[in-house]
C-alpha cells in the first residue's frame, strides 16, 4: 500500500533476500541461491518462526503463489519445493537475488498471522487496533542480533494537527512526516 506498510511488515516477515544500506541485495532466508536452467535453486538458512517451527520452502511456496504486485514474487513463474529446505524457481529473470528481495516477504503457509501467531523477523505482533495501531515485541525464536527495544508501538496518525500536538505533550519519539504545505512553518 505505501512506503510504510511495508517497512512496517519488514519488522516480522522476513523474505529470501533483503537490501542493504547501499541497495545491494543479500542473503537473508536463502543460505544459497545456484542458477539452474531457466531458473535457480535456492537452499534456505535454518531459520525459525516465533514459535519455533521451522521456516520452510512450503512456507515459500505458498507465499509465492499467493503474492499480488508489486512483490518480486509475482516474477516467479513456478516455484516447486524440492525437500525442507530447498526450492526450485523459474521464470525470466535477469537478477533474481533483487527481485526476491523486492517486497517478497515470506509468511507463515503463506498466510498473515494475528497476534499471537508465527512471525519470522526480528518481531512478533503482539498487539494491533485495525487502521490505527500495530504493537511489536521481540521474537524469542529470532537468530539474529536482538531488537533493543522491550516495546514498539506504531500509531496511524490522522492529522497534521493531532501530529503536532502529540510531539508538544511529549507522547511521541518519532514520526513519517506527511507531505503538506508549509509544514516546516506549522512545525
Amino acid at each position: 500500500a505505501t512506503d510504510l506498510t511495508y517497512a512496517l511488515v519488514r519488522a516480522v516477515y522476513p523474505s529470501l533476500f533483503r537490501f542493504d544500506r547501499d541497495g545491494t541485495p543479500s542473503t537473508y532466508l536463502a543460505e544459497s541461491i545456484d542458477d539452474v536452467p531457466g531458473g535457480v535453486r535456492v537452499r534456505l538458512a535454518q531459520l525459525r518462526w516465533s514459535d519455533g517451527t521451522a521456516i520452510t520452502s512450503r512456507d515459500v511456496v505458498a507465499s509465492i503463489r499467493r503474492a499480488r504486485p508489486p512483490s518480486g514474487f509475482t516474477r516467479v513463474r513456478r516455484a516447486r519445493a524440492v525437500d525442507g529446505r530447498t526450492l526450485l524457481l523459474t521464470g525470466r529473470v535477469d537478477d533474481w537475488e533483487r527481485v526476491l528481495a523486492t517486497a517478497a516477504f515470506v509468511l507463515p503457509r503463506g498466510r498473515e498471522a494475528r497476534p499471537g501467531g508465527r512471525f519470522g523477523g526480528p518481531f512478533v505482533i503482539a498487539g494491533f487496533r485495525p487502521g490505527l495501531q500495530v504493537v511489536y515485541e521481540p521474537n524469542p525464536s529470532w537468530a539474529g542480533t536482538a531488537p533493543h527495544l522491550d516495546r514498539l508501538t506504531v500509531q496511524f496518525v490522522s492529522s497534521l494537527g493531532f501530529l503536532i500536538d502529540l510531539i508538544e505533550r511529549g507522547d511521541l519519539d518519532g514520526a513519517a512526516m506527511p507531505t503538506s504545505v508549509n509544514l516546516g512553518d506549522r512545525l
